[in-house]
């Protein structure tokens, strides 16, 4: 018997690129018993805290003297630096903003990594 695929065995597939879309679809349609609001909201939970530690370790990939780089390059080009608001997760492992904003490592340094996540 197969085992069955985990939640975020699953999400590092999509990451990677090694599925399509319709695959997404079915496997979201299959854990969430035909899109079950209440498992939906479940599965968001779990998307936005997947993300949160991959966005993490992505980020300490880079070393200071890169990102400077990168922020010299956007000055030089004249764009506009990247900013985000900075998120907390709550109890409910919900993403909360804070009011503040940050630099946006994301968009300076690898703006399609997650690509297919925002789609």
């Amino acid at each position: 018997m197969e085992k069955e695929q985990s939640i975020y065995t699953f999400f590092d597939s999509i990451l990677s690129g090694e599925i399509g879309e319709l695959e997404i679809e079915n496997f979201i349609e299959s854990k969430t018993e035909n899109f079950n609001v209440n498992k939906l909201e479940l599965l968001l939970n779990d998307i936005q805290y997947y993300l949160f530690c991959e966005r993490e370790d992505k980020m300490a990939e880079y070393s200071e003297l890169e990102i400077q780089n990168a922020l010299n390059e956007f000055a030089k080009r004249k764009i506009e630096i990247p900013r985000k608001d900075v998120l907390i997760f709550s109890k409910e492992k919900k993403l909360i903003p804070t009011g503040k904003t940050t630099l946006d490592i994301e968009k300076l340094l690898y703006p399609f990594y997650f690509f297919l996540f925002k789609n």
